[in-house]
């Protein structure tokens, strides 16, 4: 297998809300993103190209995910309420290692945290044939 290499451009392209992105910034959601999901030939999640590209979809919904958090400033969590009068917002984070809070505050995190289910540790994932 080989490892997913950054293409700006064409992750840009594929998320114009983050048109206006530096290079920087989105060279630091590229190596985050590859901290939380192995980007290396041993990774579970399979990137072998041209035909299977599981990884790379998910290294870019994973950078969409904190890119999207990023633009959200200090706010961490879902809104688990609002108000109107006086305006006030409360927010709902449910940290742990096995539930979804952090993934599932943005739509790129839900998409990328099921698209990793079968790669999560702890389930029975078969490879190949049955």
């Amino acid at each position: 297998m080989a490892v997913v290499t950054l293409d700006a451009a064409a992750w840009r392209e594929l998320f114009p809300a983050f048109a206006e992105a530096t290079d920087a910034q989105v060279g630091q959601w590229f190596a985050l993103a590859c901290m939380l999901v192995d980007n290396s030939d041993r990774s579970a999640v399979p990137y072998d190209p041209p035909a299977r590209l599981q990884r790379q979809a998910v290294i870019d919904l994973v950078m969409c995910h904190l890119a999207t958090l990023a633009g959200r400033g200090d706010t961490v969590g879902r809104v688990s309420s609002a108000g109107q009068g006086s305006v006030n917002t409360g927010m709902d984070y449910q940290a742990g290692a096995k539930n979804a809070a952090w993934w599932t505050q943005t739509q790129c995190g839900a998409t990328a945290w099921q698209l990793l289910k079968p790669y999560r540790v702890g389930g029975a994932y078969f490879h190949g044939r049955c």
